[in-house]
């Protein structure tokens, strides 16, 4: 996708992000579309196309890009517990002790 399509869509997300704050769907999404476009960014690009190309705050796109990107290692850390292939008694215990931290997370967002 190019670099102004992307940023179509972005601001599109953005836009309806706007309009059901809380959408933990649209966040990701969102921030899914930021970090496509800043891996797209030529080095040291990112910040000025970032001012540019983005009708929300600077410090909402950072935060969208930092909750996407958290999301994803977490989905990948726990895929890799979850492949038998990787599998030990650490490991489970490990991953119990993620789950646990993973639904404590959710259930203190889910009450702000």
């Amino acid at each position: 996708m190019r670099m102004d399509e992307l940023a179509g869509r972005i601001n599109e997300a953005y836009r309806r992000l706007k309009e059901a704050p809380g959408d933990r769907d649209l966040m990701l999404r969102t921030g899914e579309l930021l970090d496509e476009a800043a891996a797209k960014s030529p080095e040291g690009a990112w910040p000025v196309w970032l001012e540019e190309n983005f009708v929300g705050p600077a410090k909402t796109a950072h935060s969208l890009l930092t909750l996407y990107r958290g999301d994803r290692a977490l989905r990948d850390a726990l895929a890799f517990m979850n492949d038998d292939r990787n599998r030990t008694l650490e490991g489970a215990a490990a991953r119990d002790r993620l789950l646990g931290d993973l639904e404590a997370i959710e259930q203190e967002h889910r009450l702000r």
